[in-house]
């Protein structure tokens, strides 16, 4: 099967999304499939693969990682899209590039599927700070969007819920975003003590995210600050970076956390299999997530997992692998102080964590179900009269002027 993705996020950013669809394109190669990659182009960056291709695009909003709106030039890559053969079309991200698969698709007359991977209408506050753009708005938008497509998936029932909430009419298949699980528990487990000078006896607390308020580290640090109380040789260290980080870091101070709160910033991809395997337990309290790609790294990785209670963690978190607790300190802090005092049921949770995700996150399977998943769509559309494309030749040449005026703007 011949597969175009296009996607609003890809690495080198490094977030649930971008990971996600590298982990589900390469694990459809491997089973003999082409999958075409349409995204971003990001500066500075070169892809190895021929079948990433880079569209040039222009920031319409700085957050984590940032909006970006492709420009409609007549390059040789934009040619690309239209001159490539693919079967479907499958699109990640909600946003202009989706939009613009979803274009192409029409064009082309072939099916057109959009995983909705993030609860858009808990991030409103990025844009404008919420004043002009509010959740129900979004719920809007996405509902208009998931109703004209051909298949649409829900990496979780969380999900699938909020999805059929905003009023979504079409069939919504679940299927989660796989994890990469061989390339997890390898890690060189001495990166983290080696990067901030931590000593062999002292434990290691770990949280992984884009530093937003919706994350919840700010509970997440005042909870460390009173288990460090107790126990003076822990370290904590967040890895990721964000509109938080300054108030994240001003508060690490006024908590006299000092040389035991490390923030690592952002980590290449490559490195994040030794981070996780440098940690003795994993902490984690948003309550935005639709699947929690970062707990399902750290649980691949074997660690003991201690998370607010939420059904994007269910799958996951059991009493075998860790806790999943309401939002209160007491309650995060009881348990971690529990764990540091017990390492032998660390040990043993990590490792129940490795079969969990093993069960559940399978790369091959994973890609089985999506393949089943794209034969019932080409069945289903097959013969089936396309919808009027969004923007006429016309519109598209238009925008396509416009582009190149914003590209000159904004060199």
């Amino acid at each position: 099967m011949k597969i175009a993705y296009f996607t609003d996020t890809y690495l080198p950013q490094l977030n649930g999304v971008s990971v996600s669809v590298q982990t589900v394109v390469g694990a459809l190669r491997k089973k003999g499939h082409t999958v075409f990659v349409f995204a971003p182009e990001i500066k500075g960056h070169e892809d190895k693969s021929e079948d990433i291709i880079r569209l040039k695009s222009f920031k319409i909003l700085s957050s984590e990682p940032a909006v970006l709106l492709p420009m409609l030039l007549p390059n040789k890559n934009y040619r690309k899209v239209m001159s490539l053969d693919f079967d479907l079309i499958h699109a990640h991200g909600n946003g202009a590039f989706s939009l613009l698969g979803y274009q192409v698709a029409l064009m082309r007359g072939i099916p057109y599927v959009l995983t909705f991977h993030n609860l858009h209408t808990k991030y409103t506050h990025y844009i404008f700070k919420g004043k002009i753009v509010t959740p129900r708005m979004v719920a809007g938008a996405l509902k208009a969007f998931g109703n004209i497509c051909d298949g649409v998936i829900a990496p979780s029932f969380k999900m699938k819920a909020e999805l059929l909430r905003f009023g979504i009419k079409k069939h919504i298949e679940v299927i989660p975003n796989p994890i990469e699980i061989e390339k997890f528990g390898v890690g060189d487990r001495e990166f983290l003590r080696k990067k901030f000078g931590i000593l062999p006896k002292d434990p290691i607390i770990l949280s992984v995210g884009r530093l937003g308020k919706e994350k919840n580290f700010k509970f997440i640090l005042k909870c460390f600050a009173t288990i460090h109380k107790k126990y003076h040789n822990t370290h904590f260290v967040l890895i990721g970076t964000g509109t938080e980080e300054k108030n994240l870091k001003e508060l690490a101070e006024s908590l006299k956390l000092g040389e035991y709160m490390h923030f690592a910033g952002k980590e290449d991809a490559s490195q994040m299999p030794s981070i996780y395997a440098g940690a003795d337990i994993f902490m984690f309290a948003s309550t935005t997530e639709t699947q929690g790609m970062v707990v399902s790294e750290a649980a691949a990785s074997g660690l003991p997992l201690i998370v607010v209670k939420d059904s994007a963690y269910e799958n996951v978190v059991t009493e075998k692998n860790g806790y999943s607790l309401p939002l209160l300190q007491k309650e995060f802090v009881e348990k971690t102080i529990f764990l540091l005092q017990n390492p032998n049921v660390r040990k043993k949770m990590g490792e129940e964590s490795r079969k969990i995700v093993k069960q559940i996150y399978g790369q091959a399977d994973i890609a089985d179900r999506l393949v089943n998943y794209y034969n019932d769509i080409l069945i289903s559309t097959s013969g089936k009269k396309r919808k009027r494309k969004i923007f006429s030749q016309r519109s598209l040449r238009v925008i396509s002027r416009a582009s190149s005026v914003v590209e000159k703007m904004f060199r």
